[in-house]
């Protein structure tokens, strides 16, 4: 159903009414909503009655696409092209988990076979692709079962053929990377936007290999996926890789490593385009700074996010960290400070020791320098995110 004008007006009205009331109208950096039209055209009402000021680079960065909902279309794209074999499992999981006598029944035809897994067949949501995924996952894992079952119940009477198993196994495990996207983008309780742009550029370095598969299947799955990606990237990726440059591990290394794969000869004018717009971030936190007020200290925390899944692609930037790194023999006192190991599951960004009092109260300011809306980090660090 199409939604009018008026229905946008009511819902940037209700929104900005919830920001006033909650006092957080000049303390937004960023708006992040499912991708159609009707959120488009809500956004530039919003944006309408917010003060530019208050906003950064003027709300040139406010309205964020959620990536989350962007990879959901992508996959959606990859998974119609097995809907009949999906189907087929779909029916065979619904029906020996319809009773409990079914379920005992496959679960001791699973032991008779020796099946080492563990795993529990459930029944997907079909308009969530992430349960379809683990369904799928399960499934492939008692191939065996469903056949032998075959033999012995009459009224199963749709079994996944050979064909059936192969397509799914085939795409399944492509879409592995974009469920393990999935879970590290929806976590709550520890900071992501600096995890947002490798994994991104990892799916569509991946979605350009598949491209040139052997497998058909595979081939034209990506040939579907890239259609839709490529429609998104460009609209995603600024903020995406500002955030991982303001990840003191790596500052400009994330970006100077897949800039190239992505764009080619065009990477230097991508980079310095993506730098100007950085310079611009700092500077205009420098001027909000003048008239900043000094507040409470701020409490940072240390919640990290679980490991992200290692592909070939965050392999080599390792390799390309590791041989970067070995070259450079004079290092800053800032990065002697901060350059602390990179093993994922030995770091924190909110976790960071602040330099000073100083510092800590300019985080919790909303105006100032030090309280980056992309990524929480102290105002002296900003001056030395292009020095390598």
């Amino acid at each position: 159903m199409e939604i009018t004008k008026s229905a946008c007006q009511v819902l940037a009205n209700a929104l900005v009414d919830c920001l006033l009331d909650w006092n957080l109208d000049r303390k937004l950096s960023t708006l992040t909503v499912d991708n159609c039209t009707t959120n488009d055209a809500m956004i530039e009402l919003i944006l309408d009655k917010l003060p530019p000021s208050s906003l950064i680079l003027e709300g040139k960065l406010f309205h964020m696409r959620c990536c989350a909902h962007i990879l959901n279309l992508v996959v959606r794209d990859g998974l119609e092209l097995i809907s009949d074999s999906i189907e087929t499992i779909r029916y065979s999981v619904a029906f020996w988990t319809a009773t409990p006598k079914r379920d005992e029944k496959f679960i001791e035809t699973a032991r008779q076979l020796k099946v080492p897994s563990t795993k529990k067949l459930e029944l997907d949501c079909k308009t969530r692709w992430n349960s379809t995924y683990l369904m799928l996952n399960t499934a492939l894992e008692y191939e065996a079962v469903f056949a032998r079952l075959k033999q012995h119940e009459t009224l199963y009477k749709r079994v996944p053929t050979q064909e059936d198993w192969s397509k799914v196994r085939d795409i399944s495990s492509k879409l592995e990377m974009f469920f393990d996207a999935t879970e590290l983008f929806s976590g709550t309780k520890y900071p992501t936007i600096n995890l947002f742009f490798a994994t991104i550029c990892d799916i569509k370095l991946a979605i350009g290999d598949w491209l040139l598969s052997d497998d058909n299947l595979v081939k034209t799955m990506a040939t579907n996926m890239k259609v839709k990606f490529e429609k998104y990237w460009d609209i995603m990726n600024c903020l995406l890789a500002i955030g991982s440059i303001l990840d003191p591990r790596y500052k400009m290394k994330t970006v100077q490593f897949y800039y190239p794969l992505v764009y080619g000869d065009m990477s230097s004018y991508k980079i310095e385009k993506l730098k100007k717009k950085l310079y611009d971030m700092v500077e205009e936190y420098e001027k909000k700074s003048k008239q900043s007020q000094k507040v409470k200290n701020s409490q940072s925390s240390s919640l990290r996010p679980p490991l992200p899944k290692r592909g070939s692609y965050a392999d080599k930037f390792e390799m390309f960290m590791d041989s970067n790194t070995s070259t450079e023999h004079k290092l800053s006192h800032m990065r002697r400070k901060w350059c602390h190991d990179l093993e994922q599951d030995a770091f924190s960004c909110y976790s960071m020791p602040l330099e000073n009092e100083k510092e800590r109260n300019e985080l919790e300011n909303g105006e100032s320098s030090g309280r980056a809306n992309v990524l929480v980090i102290p105002k002296a660090w900003q001056c030395y995110v292009f020095c390598t």
